[in-house]
């Protein structure tokens, strides 16, 4: 059985008018929350053996925190996860990623990762189904497709692990 795990950035500091969104770091908490629940997967006993992360700032800080407190692989850079594409778009560029591996953690940006969640659970995107930020979730799958082909069996929000 393949695990996706699926995880939307922390906390990130507010867009700065005039600002470039694909900039904004995050924020103290957030980093401390990303830390957290490297933490949590590591006492879980979970080790992913990819890390995909969105190429947005924001998202790339949480994907290395949580690499540092679980001494995971090097994250790699999918331009699919900034949050612009489409959930079925973004299930076919996921399928390489897991090609050879079992789990695989993928950190990005809502809506596009509840739409991804529901497509993979439901068949469709337009369950509502909200990530709050540096939350985690689970998808429990035979394999990957750009359809129904997996049950959500875990959700973690930040404070459900303090």
């Amino acid at each position: 059985m393949k695990h996706l795990y699926i995880m939307r950035h922390a906390e990130a500091e507010d867009l700065e008018t005039g600002g470039d969104d694909a900039e904004r770091p995050l924020t103290k908490r957030g980093r401390k929350a990303a830390r957290a629940m490297g933490r949590w997967i590591t006492g879980q006993g979970i080790s992913p053996e990819v890390i995909a992360t969105s190429p947005l700032k924001r998202a790339m800080q949480t994907a290395r925190a949580v690499r540092k407190a679980m001494a995971g692989p090097k994250p790699m850079l999918i331009p699919e996860l900034a949050g612009e594409c489409p959930a079925k778009d973004l299930a076919v560029s996921l399928m390489p990623v897991f090609e050879g591996a079992e789990t695989v953690l993928v950190v990005g940006h809502q809506p596009q990762l509840a739409q991804l969640v529901s497509l993979l659970v439901t068949g469709g995107i337009y369950g509502r189904f909200d990530l709050k930020k540096g939350s985690l979730c689970r998808i429990e799958m035979e394999t990957l497709l750009p359809a129904k082909c997996g049950s959500l069996d875990l959700v973690v929000t930040p404070e459900s692990i303090r």
